[in-house]
């Protein structure tokens, strides 16, 4: 294959790809709940982001929280992405949490304040 037969095939393959996948913002902050009051934001929880087909849509398989309970990530849909589902969950404060939301595009998805109970 001559040089510029190779450079076509890299052009249209990093095309497809590109048009594949796109790249959107996702935050928020975890709380945990204990006798009905909302104490200090939860340092480490885990958050997890999958679409309906159950692909997991960050960069990594999950992320954790900073020590203001803040999380920040891009995360990756496809064509077939319709709903986001985003689960967050830590060790020290009860059940997991799960949230949806409905997939509109890229944009900023701001899943806001989640509180996870005891």
């Amino acid at each position: 294959m001559k040089p510029f037969g190779i450079l076509l095939t890299l052009v249209l393959v990093i095309t497809l790809i590109s048009n594949l996948a796109i790249a959107f913002p996702v935050k928020g902050r975890i709380f945990c709940k204990v006798d009905d009051e909302v104490v200090k934001p939860l340092k480490k929880a885990i958050v997890e982001l999958k679409d309906n087909s159950n692909y997991n849509l960050g960069y990594n398989s999950n992320v954790e929280t900073d020590k203001f309970g803040r999380f920040y990530f891009d995360a990756t849909s496809f064509d077939t992405t319709k709903v986001l589902k985003l689960e967050a969950y830590h060790t020290e404060c009860g059940d997991a949490v799960v949230l949806t939301k409905t997939f509109e595009g890229p944009s900023t998805y701001d899943f806001n304040d989640i509180v996870l109970g005891s």
